[in-house]
């Protein structure tokens, strides 16, 4: 086995690492073996297609901002002073699981 893809039993596939392969983050041969566990194993296609279902859910959160409740202020000004102390996005390396 060399991946995680290979790894681990389906509920032990990190949420992270499916996530990853969604936004198509993944390297191919790694993104390959998981769209194959994922072929093969129930709970990994539950767990891609709950994520696939992230954002539609959260568009429907926003489609009525009139009976949205408003943001506190203080919520606003930590969410930006944590946004401005984060370095800028960039692809992930990730370490391959099960290996030492």
């Amino acid at each position: 086995m060399d991946s995680v893809a290979d790894d681990h039993d389906g509920d032990r596939v990190p949420w992270e690492l499916l996530s990853a392969l969604r936004d198509g983050l993944l390297d191919e041969g790694t993104a390959a073996r998981l769209r194959s566990r994922a072929a093969a194993d129930p709970h990994v296609a539950d767990r891609l297609a709950a994520l696939d279902r992230v954002p539609q859910q959260l568009a429907a959160l926003a489609a009525d901002a009139e009976t949205a409740d408003a943001v506190p202020p203080d919520v606003t000004a930590r969410v930006e002073r944590a946004l401005r102390s984060c370095p800028p996005p960039g692809r992930r390396r990730w370490r391959r699981w099960g290996r030492r």
